[in-house]
């Protein structure tokens, strides 16, 4: 028998259709699964739940309570932002912070005392709560809550269409042409080898409604 074709080769590119355009790719910014399907291409949150459903460490390895309103988080050791800046407590505790102060929609966050929460060393940090809420870390893998490069949004003013947007996800952003299409490429300093991307290229075409 005749032997069959070989496979045509990929591109090494996965093309997505969505209708949502994001405007910006700040987290925390919008709770559409639309925006949150793409800033968890380029964000990572402290914890997430795992297929079987259970709460499991990302960014932050684990937790404990120091009192029923001060929540103590054991950062991730060497992880990277994609820019290849080091990825610390402060980080978290200025995305946590800044969200708050600049009023985000993100609920998650709306029990959080700003003004209480502080940075212990580069890999501890302590997030305050108004009053007790035993499932916080369980809000804090919620997508919404992806954290964000301090050291990125202060060298560019904040500009979530440009600079700013750095973080420690599996994909970093190459370009956004709004109502258009957003190109992401692989991020050669994502920390979780069991779970680095197996494309190289995303491109997410926009298309209305």
């Amino acid at each position: 028998a005749a032997a069959a074709a070989a496979p045509a080769e990929s591109d090494g590119v996965l093309r997505i259709i969505q209708n949502f355009d994001p405007g910006t790719f700040e987290p925390g910014n919008n709770d559409e699964q639309g925006y949150n399907r793409i800033t968890t291409q380029i964000y990572d949150s402290l914890f997430r739940y795992n297929e079987d459903g259970v709460l499991e460490g990302r960014l932050a390895e684990s937790f404990e309570w120091d009192d029923t309103t001060h929540l103590r988080l054991h950062i991730r050791q060497g992880v990277k932002f994609s820019d290849g800046s080091d990825f610390t407590a402060e980080d978290v505790v200025w995305t946590i912070t800044r969200a708050i102060k600049d009023a985000l929609p993100n609920y998650h966050f709306n029990i959080i005392d700003a003004d209480g929460c502080e940075v212990i060393d580069d890999y501890t940090c302590v997030i305050a709560l108004k009053y007790p809420c035993a499932t916080m870390p369980n809000h804090l893998a919620s997508p919404e809550c992806c954290i964000a490069s301090k050291k990125a949004y202060e060298e560019s003013n904040g500009d979530y269409l440009g600079g700013a947007v750095i973080g420690t996800g599996p994909y970093k952003l190459d370009s956004y042409v709004q109502g258009d299409i957003i190109k992401l490429s692989a991020n050669e300093n994502y920390w979780d080898a069991e779970q680095a991307p197996k494309v190289k290229n995303i491109e997410l075409r926009i298309v209305g409604s």
